[in-house]
């Protein structure tokens, strides 16, 4: 690819990416509501990506248009993008890539899954009244998605006498004892999207959480 092209590319990215507006909504979160700090906790992940990959586009650029110098690390990602790949450090930001490195992964479809992450995480609400819809194929850590789910069901429906604050203590109390009462009321969370990276890992977080009784349901529409 011609840098010239490289360069055209690298400005409307770095155009789209600075057009998201990410409200952080920081602080300190109910302890009932792990989900909406899990949301907050992704929304930083992917501000500190943007940053970074936006400090990339700016060096390549002043390199370009300035006679900057060219250190090793700014000459890798000008020759991986000069090869119709995205830099592998970018794609090591969201944890892509593994053991077929870069290929596969031309920028346009790195930019557009980033741009979706960001867009999907910038115009996330707590839902009144509503289900929690969580996209799996969104967030970087797909364990930190069943944590939190986990989470939701233990601090708010296990009696104070068996869950004081520090509720992380009794997950496997709270699994393994059947003398525990279940509320009559459960909660539905929807998860949608692909979650095939560590199939049996994955499908052993779903099993515990079916055990605590919390109702969950794969939806890849909704």
């Amino acid at each position: 690819m011609e840098v010239t092209q490289v360069l055209d590319l690298l400005a409307a990215f770095r155009k789209n990416l600075e057009g998201v507006v990410m409200l952080l909504r920081g602080g300190v979160f109910e302890y009932r509501k792990p989900i909406a700090a899990l949301m907050y906790h992704e929304q930083q992940a992917l501000e500190k990506i943007r940053t970074l990959i936006l400090r990339d586009i700016r060096r390549l650029e002043l390199v370009a248009y300035r006679g900057g110098s060219l250190d090793s690390a700014t000459w890798q990602l000008a020759n991986e993008l000069r090869g119709g790949r995205t830099p592998a450090c970018w794609l090591a930001l969201l944890r892509l890539g593994g053991a077929s490195g870069t290929l596969g992964w031309s920028l346009e479809k790195f930019q557009q899954l980033l741009l979706d992450r960001l867009n999907t995480f910038a115009s996330w609400q707590e839902p009144k009244g509503d289900s929690y819809k969580l996209q799996l194929s969104m967030f970087t850590d797909v364990e930190c998605v069943f944590e939190a789910v986990h989470q939701h069901f233990i601090r708010n429906h296990v009696g104070s006498a068996l869950c004081s604050s520090d509720c992380l203590k009794v997950v496997s109390m709270f699994e393994d004892s059947p003398r525990l009462t279940l509320p009559a009321k459960e909660d539905v969370i929807y998860l949608t999207g692909k979650f095939s990276e560590r199939p049996v890992i994955h499908q052993s977080r779903l099993l515990n959480l079916a055990k605590a009784r919390l109702q969950i349901k794969e939806a890849q529409a909704l």
